[in-house]
């Protein structure tokens, strides 16, 4: 061949040579899918290298930084010019950096771009899961009572978002900010609906490097909801409504059915503390109280609730309706007086008697005995002043009185006892002595002459 024939060649793969070099790879783009650069371990990492103008279908490999070797290669699909590497297990704790590269085809061998900037990508610890309480010592409560949980992180928080979870729900229930300088929040749940078990958990939010880190949950806590218990029912055993001080009442608490087990508490008026408590007889859920010394004149006010152990825990229903129970002091002994001091009165002479008690009013009604038997027809009646008429009025004479309340009659003890004797009048009296002797006078004197 002659050096004519050689030096056209030569130009030709030099003129090759430059159009290759002119068409190198270009540079590729790496970046995060997340947008966020902090992870926790355990998370999904997503790295996505692109190789902007080249053709689809190539390989693209992730680079560890301070290693040759590439941690990961995949070949994009055919028609895609980029590829995500999904780091899970691969990456560590700590600051890491990555740049990715890919193979470009060319003639006769791929060629392999220069690696991509740098992306930095750290990986922390998950936040240590908090704890959880009930504010009370026990677990058990009663359908329609707040509960109230208590979060807690295993260190202080600065702006730290606590949420409460119900079972295995991915959405939280509630939401709540710790307080400054607090590494802790209380969330009150509603009046619990529906018997049964309840489970909770919580995990608090805080904030790193721009990036809002969920901690792991706490552990579950269990809640037990019990049925309410029914509000009973209390009344008067018997027909009366109104009592005197010291009689004994009788009330009666009344539950459900599966009350027959509990202890009724009867109550006085708004007290707190139970004027007494009983347990309910077989298998009737009733508890009948014998009241005396809480009576007091005037109006009181009663009321019962039942108790049941839940679990270790005191349970009280609502208390019943209010009863009124009305009572006043005992009625006094009246005392019963005549016109006729002495108690010896003429036939035909006036003989009135008088019944004083300390009631008065119109609801009051008086009654007069002889020897035990009634003096008067239609006894009692509302005179308090009585004439006292027919013909042998001799005998020993008691009164007493009533009082008229709504349900009820209210009697007195009977007075002392005052004799009568009815005597005889004298035929004649001398005329000047009549004069000086009518009334009490002639009394005394026919008493002497008796």
């Amino acid at each position: 061949m002659t050096s004519f024939t050689i030096l056209p060649l030569i130009g030709l793969l030099i003129h090759c040579h430059t159009t290759i070099a002119e068409e190198a790879p270009a540079r590729p783009t790496l970046y995060l899918q997340q947008k966020v650069t902090v992870f926790v371990r355990g998370e999904s990492v997503e790295l996505v290298c692109v190789a902007e103008g080249a053709r689809r279908g190539h390989r693209f490999s992730l680079y560890r930084q301070g290693s040759e070797e590439p941690l990961l290669t995949q070949r994009a699909p055919s028609w895609s010019l980029f590829v995500i590497f999904q780091l899970r297990e691969r990456v560590a704790t700590g600051t890491q950096t990555y740049t990715c590269s890919y193979w470009a085809w060319a003639p006769g061998s791929d060629v392999l771009s220069e690696r991509s900037e740098t992306v930095v990508v750290t990986v922390i610890e998950r936040m240590p899961k908090p704890t959880m309480a009930t504010e009370r010592a026990y677990r058990t409560f009663v359908e329609g009572e707040a509960v109230r949980v208590t979060c807690t992180a295993p260190c202080s928080l600065a702006n730290a978002t606590f949420r409460l979870y119900q079972g295995n729900e991915e959405e939280a229930t509630a939401w709540a900010n710790s307080q400054p300088g607090s590494n802790s929040t209380t969330f009150d749940i509603g009046g619990i609906v529906g018997v049964g078990r309840r489970e909770y958990s919580c995990a608090y939010v805080t904030e790193v490097s721009e990036r809002r880190i969920e901690s792991e949950r706490s552990g579950t806590m269990q809640i037990h909801v019990e049925s309410r218990l029914p509000k009973p029912y209390l009344y008067l055993y018997g027909v009366n409504v109104t009592f005197q001080v010291g009689e004994t009442v009788k009330l009666v608490c009344e539950g459900g059915i599966e009350d027959r087990h509990n202890t009724f508490l009867l109550y006085r008026g708004v007290a707190e503390k139970p004027l007494m408590s009983g347990q309910p007889v077989f298998a009737r859920a009733t508890v009948t109280f014998d009241v005396t010394e809480a009576l007091a004149h005037g109006t009181v006010t009663f009321s019962c609730a039942s108790r049941k152990d839940l679990s270790g825990r005191m349970v009280l229903s609502q208390r019943s309706r209010t009863l009124a129970v009305r009572s006043h002091d005992p009625l006094s002994k009246p005392e019963l007086t005549m016109n006729v001091r002495t108690g010896m009165v003429w036939k035909g002479q006036s003989l009135q008697m008088t019944c004083r008690g300390d009631v008065q009013g119109p609801h009051v009604y008086f009654s007069f005995f002889r020897d035990g038997q009634p003096a008067m027809t239609g006894e009692p009646h509302s005179f308090q002043t009585v004439q006292i008429l027919g013909s042998n009025r001799g005998g020993m004479y008691q009164c007493s009185y009533a009082m008229d309340t709504p349900g009820r009659w209210f009697q007195s003890p009977l007075s002392d006892g005052m004799k009568v004797k009815e005597i005889e009048q004298p035929t004649s009296i001398p005329t000047e002595e009549r004069s000086s002797t009518d009334g009490l006078g002639l009394q005394r004197r026919m008493l002497v002459a008796h």
